[in-house]
């Protein structure tokens, strides 16, 4: 998302169990020109923690960051933005509202946009496999593949290398299997 927002700043939405922790990354990070987000914390656990964690950091975000409590099945995407972030938000829910919640995300991407997707695929947590889900996302366009372990890319023919041999089997897991990666959907823009 660096490279992605240098010509302008982004608006972003996260659908997380996260209590506001990727979006206050991305607010207070001097690489991201991140102008407003919007966190739909789906964490049912916590609620302490939550709450500490936003009154903590809201004095830091100088309005810039809203965070609501959501629940994923009757989520409800109000307004348009640069990227949408699902990050185990799926969790739980059945095949239908699996498309549903992609298709009000999809819908509420701004033209150029990006919708990011993670999803623990090893966690028994959905009626999906990883090759439906990913099919799913294609209908929005090409799905590219990044990894959950380092920053980079997943591609076919390339190899990230120069890890140790234990970083390096990971990583080779990581890109046979595909559980645990990050699916990235770019919108084109008008």
């Amino acid at each position: 998302m660096d490279a992605f927002g240098a010509n302008s700043p982004l608006t972003v939405h996260s659908i997380s169990d996260d209590y506001g922790l990727l979006m206050t990354d991305l607010l207070l990070s001097p690489y991201v020109d991140v102008m407003s987000g919007l966190t739909d914390d789906i964490s049912t656990e916590q609620e302490t923690i939550a709450k500490n964690f936003k009154s903590y950091f809201a004095p830091h975000m100088e309005g810039r960051h809203q965070i609501l409590e959501s629940a994923p099945a009757n989520l409800d995407f109000k307004q348009k933005s640069n990227v949408i972030s699902l990050t185990n938000a799926l969790v739980g829910l059945g095949k239908s509202d699996i498309e549903g919640m992609l298709n009000r995300a999809w819908e509420q991407v701004k033209p150029g946009g990006l919708l990011v997707v993670y999803e623990d695929f090893g966690s028994n947590m959905h009626d999906l496999n990883v090759s439906d889900f990913t099919s799913m996302l294609e209908k929005f366009g090409e799905v590219q593949i990044y990894s959950s372990i380092v920053a980079a890319k997943i591609q076919e023919n390339v190899e990230i290398s120069h890890y140790s041999s234990i970083q390096e089997a990971k990583l080779g897991e990581e890109k046979r299997d595909q559980i645990k990666v990050y699916r990235v959907v770019h919108k084109a823009a008008k």
